[in-house]
């Protein structure tokens, strides 16, 4: 009986020990890992809002583009808008429509992707 209550007096300590160690480790590395993560997806979102930025961009350039020449409401320029925004469709693919629409809501001008070709 002696030796089962010194054994126990020396392993329970020691168990106790060991099991609190390998909490703080697992808390400590637990940590570490989820900052890892956290900066890593910190930077994806980085990214993620530059890819952004940049697309919007290139849209709002195209907006202006195409809104430039619609404004002067000049026949002769009305006239060929369909000619230049088809041109502009061909290279931007993305577009499966542009359309002018007025003042006041009535579509003057538009050019569709063919859903055959994928060209305007």
């Amino acid at each position: 009986m002696n030796i089962i209550l010194r054994a126990q007096l020396f392993f329970l300590p020691l168990t106790l020990l060991i099991a609190f160690v390998g909490a703080v480790i697992y808390h400590s590395e637990s940590g570490r890992i989820e900052s890892e993560i956290a900066a890593v997806q910190r930077s994806n979102v980085r990214l993620g809002i530059q890819a952004l930025q940049i697309r919007l961009g290139q849209v709002f350039k195209d907006v202006l583009l195409i809104s430039d020449r619609a404004i002067d409401h000049d026949q002769e320029l009305i006239a060929h808008l369909p000619e230049e925004w088809i041109s502009l469709g061909n290279i931007k693919p993305e577009y499966e429509q542009i359309r002018w629409l007025d003042e006041t809501g009535m579509e003057r001008v538009r050019v569709t992707c063919s859903p055959e070709t994928g060209r305007f």
